[in-house]
């Protein structure tokens, strides 16, 4: 009976180094996978950061090309001077933008700016804003103060 507990023993022992030697291997390929996904995530906030600053110069570079053409459509009142309180948006689905007259994408936001005239323009997002600051700029509202 005695040999039967030793063997007993001996197996549980080579069962733990066993379970030992595994956890120790996988310890180490979490580490692994650890400093990797800290890598890639670093290499991500510094490529983000450099989208978000692309995306800042390509909206100011807009902003001032498209300025002066949509300050000219307003005075001819192609574009409307006053905005409407509800303006939809979605993906475009052809067509020309009726700010800027480039091809309305289905890979970009496309606006739907209706008019009081009854007639509904369709325009970039990038335009919509443009259109509204210089709209302001152009017509700035009236405040009364009490």
């Amino acid at each position: 009976m005695a040999m039967r507990t030793s063997a007993l023993v001996s197996h549980k022992t080579r069962d733990r180094e066993v379970l030992i030697l595994k956890g120790e291997g996988l310890s180490k390929r979490s580490l692994v996978i650890c400093t990797a996904s800290e890598d890639r995530l670093r290499r991500s906030r510094v490529r983000t950061a450099a989208s978000r600053s692309l995306v800042q110069e390509c909206r100011t570079h807009l902003a001032s090309a498209l300025g002066p053409i949509i300050r000219q459509k307003l005075r001819k009142g192609r574009l409307p001077t006053k905005r409407a309180a509800w303006i939809f948006g979605g993906p475009g689905a052809g067509g020309r933008c009726g700010a800027c007259n480039r091809e309305l994408r289905a890979t970009q936001l496309v606006m739907e700016l209706p008019t009081f005239a009854g007639r509904v323009l369709f325009v970039h997002g990038d335009c919509l804003a443009v259109w509204d600051t210089e709209r302001m700029a152009f017509w700035p509202t009236v405040v009364v103060m009490r």
